[in-house]
C-alpha cells in the first residue's frame, strides 16, 4: 500500500474520479467506494478528511485504517523535509548575511 503514496495519480484519473464523486453528491448521497477514490487522488489533508468520513461510518476498515497511517507517515515525511529545507535556507541566509557583514567591515578599515 506504501507504492500508493509515490504514485503520480493521472490527470484523467482524477477527472473521472472527481466527476463520479460530484454526480453522486449532487444526487445526494456519496458511495463509500466512491468516496475512497476520489480520496486516493487527492492531497494529504483532503485525502484524510474523506478517509475520516469514511472511517466513521466504517470504523473497521482495514484499508481505509491502512491509507490513513500512510497518508500521516507521508504527512510527516514531507514535514520533516519541508523544515529541513526551510532550515538550510535560514542558516545559508545567515551566513550569506555575516560574510557580507564581514566584507563590509574589511573594506571600511
Amino acid at each position: 500500500m506504501e507504492s500508493v503514496l509515490s504514485e503520480v495519480v493521472a490527470l484523467e484519473d482524477l477527472q473521472r474520479f472527481e466527476k463520479k464523486y460530484s454526480a453522486e453528491l449532487k444526487a445526494g448521497s456519496v458511495s463509500k467506494g466512491t468516496k475512497f477514490e476520489y480520496a486516493w487522488c487527492l492531497e494529504y489533508e483532503k485525502a484524510l478528511k474523506y478517509i475520516r468520513g469514511l472511517l466513521k461510518t466504517e470504523p473497521g476498515n482495514t484499508q481505509a485504517l491502512e491509507l490513513e497511517k500512510l497518508i500521516n507517515k507521508a504527512m510527516q515525511k514531507d514535514g520533516l523535509v519541508g523544515m529541513a529545507i526551510v532550515g538550510g535556507m535560514a542558516l545559508g541566509a545567515a551566513g550569506l548575511a555575516g560574510l557580507i557583514g564581514l566584507a563590509i567591515s574589511k573594506a571600511k578599515s
